[in-house]
């Protein structure tokens, strides 16, 4: 066993042979060496003495082994085998190996840690972590600085003290790693009341540990004399298996040398991982001329377990907490861990006494791993910077790669593994690229505003050959393409670079953490070379909540596309989009890969991204892609080229060579960029500019265009070029569960159903579905409305649903019905909220609703405060939290119909004045007003015409009043008003008649415009459609299609 801990021996005699700042001699390993993280690099020019040639050397010799990945939290591990023996050759164990332990013998036997199970009674341990899961709702992620750039950390974490002069003192005093905190909180209930039990269970394991493993059975040199307390705690939230932290040690600064922490889990079980990084003097004084890496131990730190890291851990040890493919939720938690880390911050150590050297604070004190002079229990000041590596606040493994890129930036690493932390994009920089951007109202119907894209070297080459992914970016310029991912709609690849890279096409820049602020992937596959699987790194990262599923732009009819395809795409909110395909000779505007029969106009995969309501696209390769658009003329707005300080070599490779203007002679140049701006960030340089109108292009925009869609006969230009309008929806998700009775139960009664069905449902599901079909000619999803116009409206559903059977049923009801669903979260930590609704014989019913993943939603959560951003309507109900919805209208730029259903609390007054269409019933009515209004009002029409009044004075446009059997009554700002009588029919089921009237209210409003809008005519066409959905059992199901009201 001491064999697996030991880390390299040092060797007595530095060598001065390079003296080369460390960043340097890391750079040249990192080059000669780029599959071995930057850590294992340090370690290894730490062990040689900062000597690059004998790192190298080391590096050389090293067996490369085959590691295996698990799945989750292992078997046990046999300590036998890495016992040490009595022999002079010591057991080894290459870095990569994990050794897992349970029982808290072998804990404390192989690491600096003690470990007890079921540290708290039950019922404390449930209520702590009750408290601060509400807690961890409002926690952020920190932020800190790491080689120069400031990064995000990869889970939400809040900091919290006893007092109030404590929280003054922490964000006014106190820095960590450069930064000061801003989420210091005041110690909670819970908390405080654990607090004695911990201090006393941490001092009896920090007392038995001197007694029993210390030399002498006496502290250990710096060691405190003083009882510890738990005066301070950082709280830590993890959600999901990948949120995680990398291997680094806890600062010191504020604790002191050889500081112990003792640390709570509560919810998912997760691994705690340690390795040993500092020799003793023992170990160094020892026997010499060997050299391996270091061992991980993995301890299992399961629900109400308190982990004491004992004196010697922070400063001899890494630990790390691993990301996890697979965890076992908990009944209370659901995905979430909430770590509890109790510190002892000395009053010796606060930064008022703090040294200062140089003119700087000291960022940290730390046992640093030095050559020949420090060893473990030796401490020295680290300054800002190094002290960063040095204290193990380091970048992850996906950190330092920035993981992913290729040649043309569209990288996106490993989608699951969202350990990585976020990237910023200073302001400043951003001011560089303004005038590049997007407008902020871009008025063409015909297309997006196209901003072409990507990094090349030296040699003018996106990578070293076709299909190979090239790393050419510096994480400057990385973060710039995130930035400027994030100021456009789309973001555009070929085909070809999909195959090859499995890229997850999102935005990893800090505050783009919901599918709301991230851009649509759009796909270019003439051929439907590429088939989407589950898998695929986009739709993982679709499926999380970090990005949009895919728009495919195909030359392939719908008949031809595999239905598995279909419906994999559709169940993560992307589409198909199918142009027609021209066999004919290339032209300049046409878009094909290399060898392919077809080809796709260019100005048809504008027009119909344009059509989907996408303003702005960002086009980043691969290399045929950036040649065909340049080519096309008259198509690209903004041109961002990274040049990197690199040269790719010859022997091929993949550039960006588009053809030559015809009018050029050979001593000319072909295309050429004009208002030229250069920028620097970090080692690359950033060339800005657009594309020089030329004599041949202007003759191509005027004659080219009308002349290639003559070509095209069988495809109608103006359905792409329309501009769909759009309406948003903003709700709840529910599987109805609907049994149908004689009459309701009275109290004490149980009564047998006739019949049951199960089905999706939910007030906002169900609009969205109305909107949608009512919007369609016919059954069978076609894009026309009930004009024979091309589609006008385009329904956007938002809400949050879990991961189980009825969410998938609940997306595959909206997609098949044409919503998109790319606004559906997914909140693994909750089930998908259920409705159980009993229908009597007169088809009246009474509804029981458990909220679930639709009360996930908060007001906080940008999806939510963006969702009335980029619509012409906004639709929301009450079946969310009231909260969110009060946030979703104040922060709507649409405008906003409300059905205050179910109505249970009253509204902000404020909130009326942002309200333009209010749908209630009765009931909802008489509760929203209160105390103002009587039932006896509510039953006449002038009594009604009071009730308006009051909602109108509040500042609301339109009032309706739907009143059952009765009929509707409506009263606008404009002093319109009447009551509408309700149609004559059979009535079956009710369920969804209020959702079916609101969705084609929502139509009426969006299809007239603020301008041409008649409430009249709307509802009396909602009415029409609500008396065919009663006449039908269900829910989404009973909802009528648009020709059934021609």
């Amino acid at each position: 066993m001491d064999s697996f801990l030991a880390p390299s021996k040092r060797k007595s005699e530095p060598d001065h042979q390079d003296d080369e700042p460390t960043e340097i001699k890391l750079a040249l390993l990192a080059s000669l060496y780029p599959d071995v993280e930057q850590e294992m690099l340090l370690d290894v020019l730490a062990a040689h003495q900062g000597s690059v040639d004998q790192a190298a050397a080391s590096l050389s010799t090293k067996k490369k082994k085959k590691t295996t990945t698990t799945t989750g939290i292992g078997q046990q591990s046999s300590l036998r085998k890495y016992a040490a023996t009595k022999t002079t050759k010591r057991l080894k164990a290459n870095k990569g190996t994990t050794l897992h332990l349970y029982d808290p013998e072998d804990v404390a036997e192989y690491t600096p840690c003690t470990i007890i199970h079921d540290f708290l009674p039950q019922e404390d341990a449930d209520s702590l972590l009750r408290e601060l899961l509400a807690e961890a709702e409002s926690f952020e992620r920190s932020t800190f600085k790491l080689f120069d750039n400031v990064v995000s950390s990869p889970h939400t974490t809040a900091f919290f003290v006893e007092s109030l002069d404590e929280v003054r003192s922490q964000r006014d005093d106190y820095y960590y790693n450069g930064a000061k905190l801003t989420d210091v909180r005041r110690i909670t209930p819970q908390l405080a009341k654990v607090k004695k039990t911990v201090e006393e269970a941490v001092n009896g394991q920090v007392q038995h540990r001197i007694v029993t493993r210390y030399p002498g059975g006496r502290k250990l040199r710096h060691q405190p004399a003083e009882p510890w307390r738990a005066n301070s705690a950082f709280v830590n939230c993890y959600k999901g298996g990948q949120e995680s932290v990398g291997w680094h040690s806890d600062q010191l600064t504020y604790l002191g040398p050889r500081a112990v922490i003792g640390s709570i889990s509560l919810g998912v079980a997760r691994e705690f991982r340690v390795r040993r990084v500092v020799v003793t003097e023992e170990e160094e004084e020892g026997e010499d001329g060997s050299s391996h890496e270091t061992g991980a131990i993995s301890i299992h730190l399961p629900h109400n377990s308190l982990l004491v890291m004992h004196a010697e851990m922070q400063e001899s040890w890494k630990h790390c907490i691993a990301p996890a493919l697979v965890i076992d939720p908990h009944p209370v938690a659901g995905n979430r861990r909430i770590n509890i880390t109790y510190r002892d911050y000395r009053e010796a150590m606060h930064p008022k006494k703090t040294p200062r050297g140089g003119g700087k604070t000291w960022d940290g004190i730390s046992g640093c791993a030095m050559p020949g002079t420090y060893r473990e229990g030796r401490h020295v000041p680290c300054l800002n910077g190094p002290s960063l590596m040095m204290m193990g606040i380091r970048r992850t493994e996906e950190e330092e790669e920035e993981e992913d890129d290729d040649d043309d930036d569209d990288d996106d690493d490993d989608a699951i593994r969202f350990s990585a932390a976020r990237l910023i994009f200073p302001a400043e920089s951003a001011a560089l690229l303004q005038r590049r951007l997007p407008p902020k109202t871009w008025t063409s119907d015909d297309r997006p505003f196209v901003t072409l894209t990507w990094a090349a070297s030296l040699d003018g080459k996106l990578s070293v050959a076709p299909g190979v992914r090239t790393r050419l970016s510096g994480p400057e310029s990385k973060a710039m393409t995130h930035y400027l991912r994030r100021q456009h709609d789309a973001i555009l690849i070929g085909v070809s670079t999909m195959l090859a890279d499995d890229p997850a096409l999102n935005c990893r820049l800090a505050g783009a953490d919901t599918a709301a602020s991230q851009p649509r992937p759009v796909v270019i596959d003439p051929h439907l070379r590429w088939t989407p699987r589950p898998t695929d790194k986009v739709l993982v990262t679709s499926r999380s909540g970090a990005g949009l599923a895919p728009y495919v732009v195909t030359g392939v009819s719908a008949s031809d596309v595999p239905p598995d395809s279909v419906d994999v795409l559709q169940r993560h909110g992307g589409r198909f989009l199918h142009l027609p395909s021209s066999p004919s000779s290339p032209s300049s505007s046409s878009f094909a890969p290399q060898g392919a029969r077809m080809r796709l106009d260019w100005r048809l995969v504008l027009a119909s991204l344009r059509a989907q309501g996408l303003k702005s696209v960002m086009i980043e390769g691969g290399g045929f892609v950036i040649e065909s658009l340049l080519e096309s003329r008259g198509l690209v707005d903004s041109v961002i080229v990274t040049i990197a300080p690199t040269w790719l070599g010859r022997g091929g490779g993949v550039g960006v060579c588009p053809a030559r203007e015809e009018e050029v002679d050979d001593g000319g140049c072909g295309l050429r960029l004009c208002e030229v701006s250069w920028h620097p960030f970090g080692d690359d340089i950033v060339l800005c500019g657009r594309l020089e109108e030329t004599t041949t292009m202007r003759s191509h925009l005027l004659l080219s265009s009308p002349l290639l869609l003559t070509c095209l006969p069988t495809y109608n230009p103006s359905s792409v070029m329309a501009r769909r309008k759009r309406i948003t929806v903003l709700g709840s998700l529910n599987a109805d569960v609907v049994p149908y009775v004689a009459h309701h139960p009275l109290d004490g009664e149980t009564v047998t159903a006739t019949s049951l069905s199960k089905g999706p449902g939910g007030k906002g599901a169900n609009q969205a579905v109305a909107c949608a079909r009512l919007s369609r000619l016919s059954t069978d999803g076609s894009s026309k409305d009930q004009d024979g116009k091309g589609e006008t409206v385009e329904i956007a559903m938002v809400g949050a649903v879990g991961d189980d059977p009825d969410a998938d049923m609940l997306r595959s009801s909206l997609s098949s019905a044409g919503v998109d669903v790319s606004g559906v979260q997914t909140r693994a930590e909750h089930n998908t909220g259920v409705a159980i609704v009993v229908v009597d014989s007169s088809a009246e019913n009474r509804i029981i609703v458990s909220p679930e993943a639709n009360h996930a939603l908060g007001p906080s959560d940008d999806v939510v405060r963006s969702t009335g951003q980029d619509c012409d309507l906004l639709v929301l109900q009450l079946e969310m939290r009231l909260d969110t919805v009060v946030a979703a209208i104040m922060c709507s730029k649409a405008p906003v119909l409300l059905n205050a259903a179910p109505a249970t609390k009253l509204l902000p007054r404020e909130t009326y004045a942002r309200i333009a269409h209010l749908i209630v019933n009765q009931s909802e009515a008489a509760l929203l007003l209160s105390d103002d209004v009587s039932a006896v009002e509510l039953e006449t029409e002038s009594g009604l015409g009071i009730v308006a009044d009051r909602f109108l004075e509040w500042g609301v446009l339109h009032v309706v009043v739907t009143l059952g059997s009765r009929g509707v009554f409506y009263a606008d700002s404009n002093n319109r008003r009447a009551l509408v009588p309700a149609s004559k029919v059979t009535v079956v089921d009710t369920t969804a008649a209020g959702d079916t009237f609101v969705g084609a209210y929502a139509l009426a409003v969006v299809r007239a415009g603020p301008d041409g809008f008649d409430i009249d005519a709307a509802v009396r066409e909602a009415n029409r459609a609500a008396a065919v959905t009663v006449s039908r059992k269900g829910a989404q199901t009973s909802i009528p299609w648009g020709s059934e009201l021609a």
